[in-house]
């Protein structure tokens, strides 16, 4: 995983508030810097040293960062939310069925439906989607035996 931070002037700019800010990642979060972004915005990339890759846990989970948390609940709000290819959150899409459904009775070729279906993330057409039967988008964390982000 790869936590990526977005900082203030002060940090990004002067070495010591920068050098403190990566210290206290690396001693509290237990966050390794990566990289710089330098793009759209200011932002430090971290590699998170306790996040197991093999079995996508993590060893802190009870006294994880708040920005870990709040992950992924906070990239709810976004129109086409992305996680970390080796998250163990999916995103359950509880109003995809329907829309799923209503493509079906739409005159298009196999290939396209599935294609379209797919690329909307519907039931059934990705891995990481899934249907409820309430309204709204929700998380849930497969590898902490089905625990949501608070």
């Amino acid at each position: 995983m790869k936590p990526t931070i977005a900082v203030g002037r002060v940090v990004w700019r002067w070495p010591t508030p920068r050098r403190l800010f990566v210290w206290w990642q690396r001693q509290i979060n237990g966050f390794e810097l990566v990289e710089k972004l330098r793009g759209g915005g200011r932002a430090l990339v971290f590699r998170c040293t306790h996040y197991n890759l093999d079995d996508r846990t993590c060893d802190s989970y009870d006294s994880r960062p708040f920005m870990c948390r709040t992950y992924p609940r906070v990239l709810l709000d976004q129109t086409w939310p992305e996680l970390f290819d080796d998250c163990s959150y999916t995103l359950v899409d509880r109003l995809g069925a329907g829309l799923s459904r209503a493509l079906d009775d739409v005159v298009l070729s196999d290939e396209a439906r599935e294609a379209l279906k797919r690329r909307l993330r519907l039931p059934g057409s990705a891995p990481t989607v899934g249907a409820a039967d309430d309204d709204g988008p929700q998380v849930s964390d497969t590898a902490h035996g089905g625990k949501r982000a608070p």
